[in-house]
């Protein structure tokens, strides 16, 4: 019996250890088959096969139509491998954080928010949409003139790709877009066929297009240029060839980011985690952004997920503000980043000013503060109790 008992100790402390390696290696084996399936069926255009050659060191000329493309060694490690080492933090309180029930910022209240957003280290402040209201076409004007100007090359202008059927030049949107002056420009696209077909009642070709000679538009005119995917894993689970097309016609144009959105907050993690990393994949000309709201209370866990897919931009607002259930929690995205995952976002120092950012923001658009908020809540600073209680003050926990 003490023969078979070791035996079988053994056998399962060597199926662990097999197991293990096999957990690893399968892993590995999973992504190279979806690296290696991303196949030819859905095969960019010249302009993208001319900028992958130029990285590859192939000509142009070189590659045929019925060339099969691959990611680089480069772009595949690095979504396939270790985290980022680092992850920009888009701050979209003053326009999507705005949205949420019973906030009204004033242009004075945004101002004095975005002038917090840069002491504290936010590498973009999203102000608003210049096309939509006199009150974001306000803040564009005195921010370019009260702002730090270290903080206005932070900011960016938030609005759409232009109108169906209408020449960029004449989009009286765009042209507020211009004229906001920023270094930064946000278009979100639809990315969702069923929106192509039922919302902007246009053909699929022509929303292509739409994204394409958007972005190609403000690169012409120096802007760093990143898209909103709207629905993007919605539409990704409908039709992922023509989501997949979209994310495209962007990269074709030079889009710096392309930032893919969860807006229904629908998604679980580990589906965000692997349509992530298959965009990054299929996208390596430009860097991976995510965009999360809450609707299922898996925003901030969404975006972490994102993050190991190969996203090096978070968007998110102070608080978790935002329409309906509110967006992904800057509260507790950034510290888990820094903390747990050992990314760096705005840097360990500047943690320290977390709470006092989360307060500032919850006075100035006069809110009650949360204390069940993650990390900077009233109630994250307690002490744990055990149990029983009265063991705490012998042997408190950590």
């Amino acid at each position: 019996a003490g023969l078979l008992l070791c035996l079988c100790l053994g056998l399962t402390s060597s199926y662990l250890q097999t197991g293990q390696n096999w957990n690893f290696n399968m892993m590995q084996k999973n992504s190279q088959k979806m690296f290696h399936n991303l196949g030819p069926k859905s095969l960019p255009l010249s302009t993208i096969q001319r900028q992958r050659s130029q990285s590859s060191g192939i000509r142009a000329s070189e590659m045929t139509a019925t060339q099969t493309f691959r990611p680089s060694v480069e772009a595949e490690n690095r979504v396939i491998g270790s985290l980022p080492p680092r992850v920009f933090f888009y701050d979209t309180t003053l326009r999507d954080g705005a949205q949420g029930e019973g906030i009204s910022l004033s242009c004075d209240d945004k101002l004095r928010i975005a002038h917090r957003l840069h002491k504290f280290g936010v590498h973009y402040i999203e102000g608003g949409w210049p096309g939509s209201n006199p009150k974001d076409a306000e803040f564009f004007r005195r921010a370019r003139a009260e702002l730090p100007p270290k903080a206005w090359a932070k900011v960016s202008a938030f609005g759409s790709t232009r109108y169906k059927n209408v020449a960029i030049e004449n989009d009286k949107q765009i042209a507020a877009l211009v004229a906001a002056e920023t270094r930064v420009v946000t278009l979100v696209g639809k990315t969702w066929d069923l929106h192509v077909d039922q919302v902007l009642e246009t053909s699929r070709e022509e929303n292509l297009a739409m994204i394409r000679d958007t972005v190609a538009y403000f690169r012409e005119l120096g802007r760093e240029v990143m898209l909103d995917a709207e629905h993007f894993y919605d539409g990704h689970r409908a039709n992922p060839e023509y989501a997949m097309a979209c994310l495209r016609a962007a990269a074709e144009a030079g889009v710096h980011w392309l930032v893919l959105c969860d807006t229904n907050g629908g998604t679980m993690p580990w589906e965000l985690e692997e349509v992530t990393r298959k965009a990054a994949l299929l996208c390596p000309t430009a860097r991976i952004g995510v965009h999360c709201h809450n609707d299922q209370g898996m925003a901030a866990a969404n975006s972490l997920a994102a993050v190991r897919g190969g996203a090096e931009m978070v968007q998110c607002t102070a608080n978790g503000y935002g329409e309906r259930t509110g967006n992904a929690n800057a509260m507790a995205i950034l510290p888990t980043l820094e903390l747990k995952m050992g990314v760096t976002t705005v840097g360990r120092d500047k943690l320290q000013g977390l709470t006092s950012l989360s307060r500032y923001v919850d006075e100035q658009a006069n809110q009650p503060q949360n204390p069940r908020m993650a990390y900077v809540g009233y109630g994250a600073l307690e002490p744990k109790r055990l149990v029983p209680s009265h063991g705490a003050a012998e042997a408190p926990a950590r």
